[in-house]
């Protein structure tokens, strides 16, 4: 479907896919009406109606708290585009830098932030 922009197409013959433009995503706080929100997120896929997983954008400020611990079904698949991220999940800390990817089941307990601590240094 040369020159026509169709965010969803659906036929019996094809797959069903979603391209969603960064000018139609929303950009929401974690918890609205926060001075300085944990982080802000944009749904990648919220076209899609029978979705198989949720694809999320989540951007971390600097200066942003940690996030209020939070769970639910499925599972997250987190990957580090620039900075450093504080993943507390279960009990557990986990510091993910640039590159790194960290996947795990949501119904754990879970709560994030950026972060200004030094990388871990390799024993």
């Amino acid at each position: 479907m040369i020159g026509q922009d169709c965010g969803k197409l659906e036929t019996p013959d094809r797959p069903k896919f979603a391209v969603v433009r960064k000018s139609e995503r929303l950009r929401l706080p974690d918890q609205p009406g926060e001075d300085v929100p944990s982080y802000f997120f944009e749904s990648l896929d919220f076209s899609v109606t029978d979705r198989k997983l949720q694809a999320f954008f989540a951007e971390f400020s600097a200066r942003s708290k940690e996030s209020k611990r939070h769970q639910h079904n499925g599972a997250e698949l987190v990957y580090v585009l620039k900075g450093r991220l504080t993943l507390s999940i279960a009990g557990s800390d986990f510091v993910l830098d640039e590159g790194d990817a960290i996947h795990f089941d949501a119904a754990h307990r879970t709560a994030t932030g950026a972060t200004t601590r030094p990388p871990a240094q390799p024993s």
